[in-house]
C-alpha cells in the first residue's frame, strides 16, 4: 500500500509541475501578447494622431480659403451696393424706408397682441 501512496504522491506531484509549467508558459506568453498589444497600440495611437494632424490642416486650409472668399464677396457686394446708391439715390431711400417700415410694423404687432385689454 505504501508504493500506491508513494506512486500517488508522485503522480500528484508531477500533475502540480506539469500544471506550475503550463502556467509558467502561459503567464510568459500572455507577457509577450501584452507587449505586443502595447506596441501595435502605440502604433496605433501614433498613426491616428497622424491622420488628425493631417485632416486638422486640411480643415484649416478649407477654412482659410472660405473665409477668404466670403471676404471678397462682402467687399464685393459693399460695393456694389455704394456704386448702386450713388447711382440711384431716390431709390435708395425709398428702399430704405420700405425696409424700416417692414421691421418696424414686425416689431410693434407682437407688442400689440402681447397688450391685455
Amino acid at each position: 500500500m505504501q508504493e500506491t501512496t508513494q506512486n500517488g504522491q508522485d503522480t500528484w506531484k508531477s500533475s502540480i509541475e506539469m500544471a506550475r509549467d503550463h502556467f509558467n508558459k502561459g503567464l510568459k506568453e500572455l507577457g509577450k501578447a501584452g507587449q505586443q498589444a502595447k506596441s501595435q497600440g502605440k502604433v496605433a495611437w501614433r498613426s491616428a494622431q497622424e491622420r488628425m494632424r493631417e485632416a486638422f490642416e486640411e480643415v484649416k486650409v478649407k477654412g482659410a480659403s472660405t473665409w477668404d472668399e466670403t471676404r471678397e464677396r462682402g467687399e464685393e457686394f459693399i460695393e456694389t451696393s455704394r456704386e448702386y446708391v450713388a447711382s440711384n439715390p431716390m431709390k435708395a431711400i425709398g428702399y430704405s424706408a420700405l425696409a424700416g417700415l417692414v421691421i418696424g410694423l414686425l416689431l410693434f404687432s407682437d407688442r400689440k397682441r402681447e397688450t391685455p385689454r
